[in-house]
């Protein structure tokens, strides 16, 4: 399309996304990553949350702190990319402070980061955020993603999205950081390959997923 390709996915398990997008042949008129208003938006269910653990992934994904290290696999961040604001806005800091705060303050609009707005009446009580009514979706919706049709790159994004869900189930609130997710992202036997190799971690020889792959992480029209 003329506009660039965005691509919008539906939850589904982790595998069957890898198996797809694995297997999309792309072709070669399309372009997205220089479109300047693509996005990758991946929809998770929104059962795959409690109150605490959305809160807590709204604080991983928001904090100032954590910026650069997201921005290097969503290849645009709105604390440092002025294109990102109008899409995929930051919540306010002092948000930021505990998970209850970061559910309190969580923005009405889509056009954020981590977007809630597609909750039905029951879900969205049930999670702590206000209810919106523009979809009906049952869907936390991650928005941060910069469009590209390499490979390697929506791998591993799709990749981040489930691990950064598993990560904030456990994590304490202190470790949600880029060390305190690498670190746990190294002890979990292989299981996000590709974002493995996104961010250099040495994979753990006789495990699953054990041989790494060969991918670029550069990125064009």
């Amino acid at each position: 399309p003329s506009g660039g390709l965005e691509i919008v996915t539906a939850p589904r398990a982790l595998t069957e996304h890898i198996e797809t997008f694995k297997n999309w042949t792309i072709d070669s008129d399309y372009y997205a990553w220089n479109a300047g208003k693509c996005g990758m938006h991946i929809h998770m269910d929104s059962r795959a949350f409690t109150k605490l653990t959305l809160g807590k992934f709204i604080m991983f994904v928001n904090a100032d702190s954590n910026a650069d290290f997201i921005r290097k696999l969503a290849g645009r961040h709105p604390l440092r990319d002025e294109q990102a604001r109008s899409y995929c806005a930051a919540e306010h800091q002092p948000a930021m402070e505990n998970a209850s705060k970061a559910l309190k303050g969580k923005s009405l609009s889509r056009y954020y980061m981590v977007n809630t707005t597609c909750l039905r009446p029951s879900e969205a009580s049930r999670l702590g955020v206000q209810y919106v009514g523009e979809r009906s979706f049952n869907t936390i919706e991650l928005r941060v993603f910069r469009a590209s049709l390499k490979k390697a790159r929506l791998l591993a994004q799709i990749e981040f999205t489930h691990a950064a869900v598993m990560f904030c189930r456990v994590a304490s609130m202190r470790d949600l950081n880029e060390q305190g997710f690498l670190t746990w992202l190294k002890s979990t036997d292989n299981r996000y390959p590709h974002l493995a190799d996104w961010y250099g971690i040495r994979r753990r020889a006789g495990a699953k997923n054990a041989a790494p792959v060969a991918a670029t992480t550069a990125d064009s029209e």
